[in-house]
């Protein structure tokens, strides 16, 4: 019917290739100034030009993929394989046991008598990932008991004085660790404590001294394996330091006293020691530490010191075997999870993240990551490179590194 209200003989629709009778287009593309699907219905601006968006999105992918076979790869069935991958045998992830399909998260069975996970995780009804219960266990055992029931430092202090040369009015200074900056920046260095100060007070914070009596035919404030501890207050803003009380202190380090350090020219002048060992090394001390009528004496702590930690006790090894644990765990995690292709710093991120799920924080010494030729170093420091050159990087090796745990 035309606008005059005659009849209007209309030919019969023909179909072109994607339109159905009715001459709409079967895929919903664009026709008559508006978009349209299959059933005739309008289709709103917005979502056409989503769809278009991702049209062209994954077209580009296919474009990646085609360009990257015809360079000489293929998509295997979990991830791409490099040419080299694939000459060397090596998947580019390992296979799953079972379809990737969404588990419910597995019970972990321990003993919640023993394992108080609320106290350890902050109330996480989980294990971090890569740890062990019973490993963490133990290190949970060795954080409470080491000025306590293990009583570490207080030994170790004690094994010290008896391998000095005994001397009437003598004592042991050491200096702590400082924390250390970037030069010309505010930004501080990851603080490590100085490692025979740690030994003998297991003080963990910077800018402390400890003083350590020696054996004396005369009586001294201080007795033979006494500890006295003198800390830096921390500041309430910025933090480091010392942020507790000096009793708080001298409980939680099992040592006889604590000071702050500003006390220590008084203290040292009522102690009134006739001889002071200390390392050669810092050169000055702290004003104060050498008293008036007192001698410095650089010799001897040194070898003093070599000659207490050279036998262990049962408390010690159990510390080391804890923290030999967690090295081993890490070694297990580069084995089981690094593949060709990754970068040998993210052999050496999973080595440390796993350190860091135990507390342990520092590392006896850098993480020695190699891979392909670099891996026959015994000392490497760029761990930048793709682990995918040559058959050693099978390994991506790590060198064996202790970690040390307090």
């Amino acid at each position: 019917m035309d606008d005059k209200g005659d009849d209007v003989e209309m030919p019969e629709p023909q179909k072109i290739g994607g339109c159905g009778a009715d001459g709409r287009r079967q895929d919903g593309s664009r026709q008559g100034g508006e978009y349209r699907a299959a059933d005739g219905r309008p289709l709103p601006e917005r979502r056409v030009r989503l769809a278009l968006a991702l049209f062209f999105a994954s077209s580009l992918g296919y474009a990646f993929v085609a360009g990257f076979v015809l360079a000489g790869g293929r998509l295997g069935p979990h991830g791409f394989v490099a040419p080299e991958c694939e000459q060397l045998g090596i998947p580019a992830a390992p296979p799953p046991a079972e379809p990737l399909v969404p588990q419910p998260p597995e019970e972990i069975a321990w003993d919640p008598a023993a394992f108080d996970a609320a106290a350890l995780f902050g109330g996480a009804a989980s294990v971090p990932e890569f740890v062990d219960p019973e490993l963490m266990l133990r290190v949970d055992a060795v954080r409470a008991g080491y000025f306590g029931e293990m009583g570490i430092p207080h030994t170790s202090r004690r094994r010290l004085a008896d391998a000095m040369p005994q001397e009437n009015g003598a004592v042991a200074f050491l200096v702590g660790g400082l924390l250390e900056k970037r030069e010309g920046t505010s930004t501080e260095v990851l603080f490590r404590q100085e490692s025979n100060f740690l030994y003998l007070s297991g003080f963990d914070h910077e800018d402390a001294l400890l003083l350590v009596g020696l054996r004396s035919q005369t009586k001294m404030a201080l007795g033979p394996g006494e500890g006295w501890l003198f800390i830096a207050p921390g500041d309430p803003v910025w933090g480091g330091g010392w942020q507790e009380s000096l009793a708080e202190c001298a409980t939680t380090y099992d040592v006889e006293a604590c000071f702050w350090v500003e006390d220590l020219e008084e203290t040292m002048a009522s102690l009134a020691p006739t001889s002071v060992y200390t390392l050669p090394t810092p050169e000055e001390l702290p004003a104060g530490a050498i008293p008036p009528g007192a001698t410095r004496i650089t010799t001897g702590l040194s070898a003093g010191l070599s000659t207490a930690r050279v036998v262990k006790t049962e408390e010690e090894l159990e510390v080391m075997r804890v923290g030999s644990a967690i090295s081993v765990q890490e070694h297990e995690a580069i084995m089981m999870h690094v593949r060709c292709g990754n970068y040998e710093s993210e052999a050496e991120s999973l080595f440390r993240y796993v350190a860091h799920n135990y507390g342990a924080r520092h590392q006896a010494y850098l993480p020695i990551v190699g891979s392909g030729e670099a891996s026959a170093l015994l000392h490497v420091s760029a761990a930048d490179r793709f682990a995918s050159s040559s058959q050693a990087s099978k390994e991506a090796a790590v060198h064996s590194t202790t970690t040390t745990t307090r």
